[in-house]
């Protein structure tokens, strides 16, 4: 089936080398065949949207936060060195631009200061908001800084909530949100508070919190990187 006809093409100039189709299509698709008329070179194909989403089975421990179950970053504030949406993506992490890299804070003081728990004293954080693939209890998160050995961040939060519209906000083509948007989702409750994370390492968590969550914060403190998070819990009614 056709989904877009015969469509010119600009050359590889700057001002003409994108050419963007946006499509009204209700369809689901496995695969695309694209035609070149009549030869020629394309340097890349790029096609968006949102995936149809598998059957979880519920009362199993399910990775929520995997992109192949359908979760998705819906706000990030920094992706300076790499893109938030790396941290769904199934599987080790290849390097450190296959994770989640911010920049470093400017306004870092000449002199670090730490709690009572020989924590950072947050002087800025860098933070995401993914909309997990089913509404859920949360049993298990695992921070992954896998290659960051130098610059993974000190330590992290994780906070969620319950958006009462969670089925209608996931039909909707709506891709990003901004963090004014994020707020208003439902109430927003600690899951993790700030705890420290390892260099170069898979940072496991259990957690006791009989909530339901549709969305997670996650906040790195300062900034830094993280490879992968893997939030895993038993999807609910």
């Amino acid at each position: 089936k056709t989904i877009v006809s015969d469509t010119k093409l600009g050359a590889g100039n700057e001002a003409t080398r994108f050419t963007y189709v946006s499509l009204n299509e209700k369809n689901n698709w496995t695969h695309l065949r694209i035609n070149m008329l009549p030869d020629g070179g394309i340097a890349r194909i790029r096609v968006h949207g949102i995936p149809k989403i598998p059957k979880l089975q519920k009362n199993k421990l399910v990775n929520l936060s995997s992109m192949f179950n359908g979760a998705r970053v819906i706000y990030f504030n920094d992706s300076f060195f790499s893109h938030a949406n790396n941290l769904l993506v199934p599987g080790k992490s290849k390097n450190m631009h296959d994770g989640w890299e911010t920049a470093r804070k400017l306004n870092r003081p000449k002199t670090l200061k730490v709690n009572k728990n020989n924590l950072l004293v947050p002087y800025g954080k860098d933070w995401c908001v993914i909309m997990l693939a089913a509404p859920a209890v949360i049993e298990q998160v695992e921070v992954d800084t896998t290659h960051f050995k130098g610059n993974p961040p000190e330590s992290f939060t994780l906070e969620g909530c319950f958006d009462k519209n969670y089925e209608t906000n996931r039909a909707k083509d709506k891709y990003l949100y901004t963090n004014k948007e994020c707020n208003k989702l439902g109430e927003w409750k600690k899951i993790k508070s700030q705890t420290k994370v390892k260099a170069n390492s898979n940072n496991v968590f259990k957690i006791d919190n009989k909530n339901k969550f549709t969305h997670v914060r996650l906040s790195i403190i300062p900034d830094g990187g993280v490879s992968r998070l893997r939030i895993k819990g038993k999807i609910v009614n």
